[in-house]
C-alpha cells in the first residue's frame, strides 16, 4: 500500500467516526469532548420557579451527581426539581445546555 493511499484510508476513517458521533445531532461538540468539560450547574425547583447556582463540574456525569446530592441534602425527593449543566468555554459561561 503507498502511502497515499494510507493516508486517504485515515482521512476517511477517521471522518466516519466523527460523523457517527451520535452528539453532533444536537451539540458542536463530540460526547467526548461533552464527558470531559467543565459546567456550570444550575438547579431549579420547578414547583417555585426558582434557580439555584450550585457550582462547577468536570463532565455531565458530575454534573448530574451535583444536582443530585443537592436535592438529597434538600430532602426534595418527591419534590419536582430539575437542573441544567451549563457548557463552559473561553467565550461562554453557557455555551450549551446539557443534562
Amino acid at each position: 500500500m503507498t502511502k497515499v493511499n494510507a493516508s486517504v484510508i485515515i482521512a476517511m476513517a477517521s471522518f466516519m467516526l466523527s460523523a457517527c458521533d451520535s452528539c453532533r445531532d444536537y451539540s458542536d461538540y463530540s460526547c467526548n469532548q461533552l464527558e470531559k468539560a467543565d459546567y456550570n450547574v444550575y438547579f431549579y425547583f420547578l414547583d417555585r420557579d426558582k434557580e439555584r447556582y450550585l457550582g462547577t463540574s468536570q463532565g455531565l456525569l458530575q454534573c448530574g451527581e451535583i444536582a443530585q446530592q443537592y436535592a438529597r441534602e434538600k430532602e426534595l425527593e418527591g419534590a419536582e426539581w430539575s437542573y441544567v449543566c451549563c457548557l463552559k468555554t473561553k467565550n461562554s459561561s453557557c455555551a450549551e445546555k446539557h443534562r
